[in-house]
């Protein structure tokens, strides 16, 4: 389904018009109409999240399809634990978007302390065999792991996961990074891009002192 196919399903649903809808999200009717004429495929973050705060759009399904086009039965929902994030029961749990992209490109400054800007309802089964409080949700930026991954698509990382060869978020000259890794032996890393316009890199253990693994991409969310 695409980004045009679920807005004219909202707008059929809710029985509402373009320019209906552009009010209450405080946008350009034209915006909208470049959404539902395939025009732009990429839809803001504020543009999910108004329509999740004025029409109870479920997240999950703007951003990946599947479950139940609304929230509503997360009136229902009892949270069972606040620490980091909130674990909801009826197998659910929210996951963290941060505040920060990882570039697939050249690099962004590091962020020490990112915020958390937003929450992601997933269903549980979804994140596997990884902890729901070692999951975050991070934002994906520039052309480096095209056309694999594109700029604006949402990656789910695993906190301090280090496993074979794969899709990981690190940290490079305090620079977030998001590369495919190939693990040599005698400590050695290659640091790879899918796009061939990128050189890969290497990383020995003498690298340590700009180099660390943040976690491993387990989930792509593909924004359309």
């Amino acid at each position: 389904m695409t980004w045009s196919d679920k807005i004219n399903l909202i707008l059929r649903d809710n029985r509402i018009t373009q320019k209906e809808l552009a009010s209450k999200l405080n946008i350009s009717q034209g915006y909208i109409s470049d959404i539902l004429s395939g025009k732009s495929n990429n839809p803001t973050y504020n543009f999910i999240k108004g329509l999740n705060d004025n029409f109870n759009i479920s997240n999950n399904w703007l951003l990946t399809g599947s479950g139940s086009m609304y929230d509503d039965d997360k009136k229902n929902l009892v949270p069972i634990n606040t620490t980091d994030k909130i674990i909801m029961n009826n197998d659910h749990v929210q996951i963290p978007i941060l505040d920060i992209k990882a570039s697939a490109g050249y690099g962004r400054e590091g962020v020490d302390n990112p915020n958390i800007i937003d929450y992601l309802d997933m269903a549980k089964h979804i994140l596997g065999r990884y902890k729901p409080e070692k999951v975050v949700c991070v934002e994906v930026a520039g052309d480096s792991m095209e056309p694999n991954f594109r700029s604006g698509d949402y990656v789910l990382c695993a906190i301090g996961s280090i496993e074979n060869d794969g899709f990981y978020i690190i940290n490079l000259n305090n620079n977030i990074l998001f590369k495919r890794l190939q693990f040599i032996k005698q400590n050695k890393i290659i640091i790879k891009a899918t796009n061939p316009l990128y050189d890969p890199e290497e990383i020995t253990e003498d690298d340590n002192d700009y180099f660390a693994i943040i976690g491993k991409v387990f989930k792509h969310i593909r924004t359309l």
